[in-house]
């Protein structure tokens, strides 16, 4: 799979002729369907990110939004096929041992077709998220796939962030109300316990993913 397309083979490959009409969108969306190998459907990908590059070159809003909604559609598709792939192997494999680790998924059959790291994660998310896919392709704006996957893990953390300020402001509360009997009301609060909880649970979470920054060689 060719990562980057550039201006000039974006020129060499549509020969200055608009790369996409909604009608040969429509044509490649249906072909992704049919398609039965990831390298098929990375051809797709590969249309797209030369389409795109077209349409900044010469400005075309219409071809730069069917081009993203291309490129969203193939990441997709390829997602579903390679998690077809790695359950099917998995299936076949010798049953994993406790200690192990997980058994290899879309992700890792993505990238030995070639995708970097962060697309492979992408493509894999979105071929299992078709309601994520169709949601982005109805934005003014359509993002690409790694947006798209960004967004969805940065609304986990707004809602994981907001769980633990409920949690800090009721604790909070529980420590200054006046009167034992008061205090403990709050506190056996299921709503309070709850959000107590995700606070905490948050806290672990951050220890963890601090401890993988550093073991990486990222400040934190």
């Amino acid at each position: 799979m060719q990562a980057v397309i550039t201006a000039e083979q974006a020129r060499a490959i549509t020969k200055n002729r608009k790369p996409l009409t909604i009608a040969r969108y429509e044509d490649a969306v249906a072909a992704l369907k049919e398609c039965t190998t990831l390298d098929e459907m990375a051809d797709f990908d590969n249309l797209a990110d030369a389409a795109a590059a077209w349409a900044k070159i010469y400005h075309d809003d219409q071809v730069k939004r069917l081009a993203a909604a291309l490129k969203l559609h193939a990441y997709a598709s390829m997602g579903a096929l390679a998690k077809k792939i790695a359950d099917k192997r998995n299936k076949e494999s010798p049953p994993r041992t406790h200690g192990t680790g997980r058994a290899p998924g879309a992700h890792k059959v993505l990238m030995e077709h070639g995708l970097p790291r962060g697309q492979a994660s992408a493509a894999a998310i979105l071929g299992r998220r078709p309601e994520v896919v169709k949601a982005a392709l109805q934005s003014s704006k359509i993002p690409s796939p790694c947006v798209v996957t960004w967004r969805l893990s940065a609304g986990k953390w707004n809602l994981f962030t907001k769980a633990a300020s409920w949690g800090l402001f009721h604790r909070a509360t529980v420590e200054h109300t006046a009167g034992d009997a008061a205090r403990a009301a709050v506190a056996d609060s299921p709503k309070v316990q709850k959000v107590l909880e995700q606070a905490e649970a948050m806290q672990e979470w951050l220890s963890v993913f601090i401890k993988v920054l550093k073991a990486q060689g990222v400040r934190s």
